[in-house]
């Protein structure tokens, strides 16, 4: 359950945009929010010797910079308490990944959200190298809410969950069934295979429903192990590029989320699961939770913890 959510924010539009499904998310299961920035300490001068009251004078603009950045932060958090969230502002000195990620680990929260500025592979920024870097190392799943992304939900959260039958693709599946325990929630579960598609607009529900050449019993196998929780699930086939042929159903189908991992691999092309994570989020119009490699025990073990609950 994703009742510990740690926010990276900045004020900008789209931390507040991050901020606005960690809210939801916590309001519907009495969770918490730590509203979190990071705040550089200055760049070290490249002289030979300390210059007489440099260090004292950086030090005590840090610790001006991180008083402010406190309250206001504190001042967006009373405006969540005071809409029955429980919040709490924090502002650390560091470099903002670390930050995030030293904050989890120690304060072990279930969720980090935030919001990522990159839509270019041709730039530097990938996906925002703090973004990046968070997703590559975080101990938990990460909410991403891209630039042209906006978080809506009815009461029923739908999240389409990207599989391609690795076990590593399958922390998809277990980030998205904490959302479950969090959230009403409703599975859709893709698989996309090799080959090529109908146009977009031959692409009925039927169609889709139908498992495509080589799907195999995968989902159907996947779907019999969760119903033996309690757990229901749609699945859903396609044939082509990994990354377009989930966005399009994504959008085909209405989904308020898309369930990815990152560093799983796909079948018979090779083709990296975590570079097909970064064009997705690069594109998606709806937030995107990236599960990593090391930010969840495996479906099996959480399968062993519901039953145990």
């Amino acid at each position: 359950m994703y009742r510990h959510i740690v926010v990276a924010f900045d004020r900008s539009p789209l931390a507040r945009e991050a901020l606005s499904a960690a809210a939801w998310l916590a309001w519907r299961c009495d969770g918490e929010i730590d509203l979190l920035e990071a705040v550089r300490p200055p760049l070290p001068l490249l002289t030979p010797r300390p210059l007489p009251g440099v260090a004292q004078a950086e030090t005590e603009a840090l610790m001006n910079d991180l008083a402010e950045r406190k309250t206001q932060l504190s001042h967006e958090a009373q405006r969540l308490r005071e809409s029955g969230i429980r919040a709490n502002g924090v502002a650390i000195p560091g470099a903002p990944a670390g930050a995030i990620l030293e904050y989890t680990r120690r304060f072990r929260a279930d969720l980090i959200a935030m919001g990522t500025h990159s839509r270019s592979l041709a730039e530097r920024w990938l996906l925002g190298s703090v973004a990046m870097e968070v997703i590559h190392h975080a101990p938990v799943p990460v909410l991403i809410v891209p630039r042209q992304a906006r978080f809506r939900h009815e009461e029923q959260l739908r999240v389409l969950v990207a599989l391609d039958g690795s076990e590593l693709s399958e922390k998809a599946l277990a980030g998205a069934l904490m959302l479950t325990y969090t959230v009403p929630t409703s599975l859709t579960l893709f698989e996309v295979m090799p080959g090529e598609a109908p146009a977009p607009e031959e692409r009925t529900p039927e169609w889709y429903a139908t498992p495509v050449i080589g799907a195999g019993d995968y989902l159907d196998s996947l779907c019999t192990h969760l119903g033996g929780q309690g757990q229901t699930c749609e699945r859903a086939f396609s044939a082509g590029d990994p990354a377009n042929e989930i966005l399009d159903y994504a959008e085909h189908g209405e989904f308020d989320l898309i369930a990815v991992s990152s560093h799983g691999r796909t079948g018979l092309d090779r083709v990296l699961l975590g570079s097909v994570a970064e064009r997705i989020i690069r594109r998606a119009n709806v937030p995107v939770l990236v599960a990593a490699r090391s930010s969840l025990p495996s479906l099996e073990a959480q399968s062993r913890m519901a039953a145990r609950a």
